[in-house]
This record gives structure tokens, sequence and C-alpha cells, in this order.
């Protein structure tokens, strides 16, 4: 069975030495989207600080298959009048 490796990279790049077997590449991405849940779960004020960070998946020839990128970003507060906390849609 292939051995797939999954870097992630958050502002430090965290490389995977040990990989994790699996049967295709449809369990391949479902792994990587399962581990991007996982990170966020643990840390999730880790990923607001509107950098971007990704997960780079690898075969065992070292061959990028997909990255999943993402990226954490508040919405500037806007204000209204009445001093509510939401802006009025128009």
């Amino acid at each position: 069975m292939p051995r797939f490796f999954f870097d992630v990279h958050n502002g430090t790049a965290r490389r995977d030495r040990e990989g994790v077997e699996l049967a295709s590449v449809d369990a391949v991405r479902s792994f990587a989207a399962r581990l991007a849940a996982q990170l966020l779960q643990e840390d999730p004020a880790a990923y607001w600080n509107g950098d971007m960070w990704h997960i780079s998946v690898t075969d065992d020839m070292n061959l990028t298959l997909f990255r999943l990128t993402f990226v954490a970003v508040d919405a500037p507060f806007l204000g209204s009048s009445s001093g509510d906390e939401h802006a009025e849609r128009t």
C-alpha cells in the first residue's frame, strides 16, 4: 500500500516523517481534510491571525499531490448608527 506524507505549514513547517499508508487518492483527501479539522480543533486561536497556512500532501516519491490552503480573516467592523454590532446589509 502506498505511503503519503502530510506536511503542515502554519508559520513553521512541520514535516511528516512517518507518513500514512492509504489505499486510494480519495482516502488521502479524506485523511487530509480530517487532519485539517483536527488541527483547527486543537488550537483554533492559532489560525485567526490572518496568515495563510496549508497542508502539503506528497507521495513516497516526494511528488506533491495536492495542497489544502486555509486563511481565517475577521471582516472589518463597519459599525452602525444604532450601536448594533452588525452592519445593515444593502
